[in-house]
């Protein structure tokens, strides 16, 4: 057909311009040695960046620090049952985390992400995920947390490396 549409009119005139420009269609603004004159910022682009990088922040902090909160209570509940549960296994619990962020961000990618792709790995993610919840959720002994700690670290880490 002889017409074009309006996402057509909006593509980048420069097949090496990056994604953040959308050329205005003057030839002459568009070159080949990355300068951008006259082009505009994509706002669609400019949100996922902001909402990507502010809300993967907000997950690893939120993993990170709400083990701060929870600790009186943690404690007392185990201490409540007759258990035992010390300073030195207190911080082998809250360490787990970058442990398993460690596990996941090298292994992960390499054995599932490289058999699965990145939509699949992240899927097969979630497996850790509810491990994760069920060890921490139901833990009789303080070390059944560390090992759900490692889970979650384990999740984060392949986030981080597969996205």
């Amino acid at each position: 057909m002889g017409y074009t549409t309006q996402q057509q009119q909006r593509q980048p005139s420069n097949e090496n311009s990056p994604l953040l420009f959308v050329s205005s269609g003057d030839s002459e603004t568009s070159s080949n040695d990355g300068k951008h004159e006259g082009g505009t910022i994509n706002s669609t682009l400019v949100i996922t960046i902001l909402v990507v990088t502010i809300g993967s922040s907000f997950q690893f902090g939120y993993a990170t620090g709400v083990m701060n909160n929870s600790e009186q209570f943690i404690v007392q509940y185990f201490h409540d049952q007759g258990k035992e549960y010390s300073l030195v296994a207190w911080g082998t619990t809250v360490s787990s985390y970058g442990i398993g962020g460690l596990i996941g961000a090298v292994v992960g990618p390499k054995v599932i992400g490289e058999y699965c792709g990145r939509r699949a790995t992240l899927i097969v993610n979630n497996i850790f995920l509810v491990l994760s919840s069920l060890f921490l959720a139901f833990a009789p002994v303080w070390w059944f947390q560390a090992i759900g700690r490692i889970f979650v670290g384990i999740v984060a880490g392949v986030a981080t490396a597969v996205v």
